[in-house]
C-alpha cells in the first residue's frame, strides 16, 4: 500500500472515530433522566403502560366535581383518518386526540385530553 493510500485511510478512520465519539456523546446526553422526588432520584427504569389492563380513570370536566370511570379499558383515541388538507381530513378538529375508553358494560366513553387527570390500575 502506498504512503498516500495509508494517509487517506488514516484520515478516513480518524474522521469515523471522532464522528462516532461525537455521536455517542450526544446520545448519552440525550438519555432520559429520571425525576427527583423528595431530593432523591427516582429509579431510572422507564416503564410503558399496559393497555391490556383495566384502569380507574380520574377526570375533571370543567367546574364539575371529579368523575371516576372504574374498570375501563383504554381502546384508542380519536383523530382524523387522513391528514388535514385540500382533499381530506377531519373538519371536527375539536374532537381530535380524545381518549376512548371501553366501560364495564361495553359502552364507549370519549374523554377530552384536558379533562384527564390520572389513571390507576383497577382492583
Amino acid at each position: 500500500m502506498s504512503t498516500r493510500a495509508r494517509i487517506i485511510l488514516f484520515v478516513v478512520l480518524a474522521v469515523l472515530v471522532v464522528g462516532g465519539l461525537g455521536a455517542w456523546t450526544v446520545f448519552q446526553s440525550q438519555q432520559i433522566q429520571p425525576p427527583s422526588i423528595a431530593g432523591q432520584q427516582a429509579p431510572s427504569q422507564v416503564r410503558g403502560m399496559d393497555f391490556g389492563l383495566r384502569y380507574d380513570v380520574h377526570c375533571s370536566f370543567g367546574d364539575r366535581e371529579s368523575t371516576i370511570f372504574r374498570g375501563c379499558k383504554v381502546v384508542g383515541f380519536t383523530g382524523p383518518d387522513q391528514l388535514p388538507g385540500k382533499f381530506g381530513g377531519s373538519s371536527l378538529v375539536y374532537f381530535d386526540r380524545w381518549l376512548i375508553l371501553e366501560l364495564n358494560d361495553g359502552r364507549l366513553a370519549y374523554i377530552p385530553p384536558t379533562s384527564l387527570k390520572y389513571l390507576e390500575v383497577a382492583k
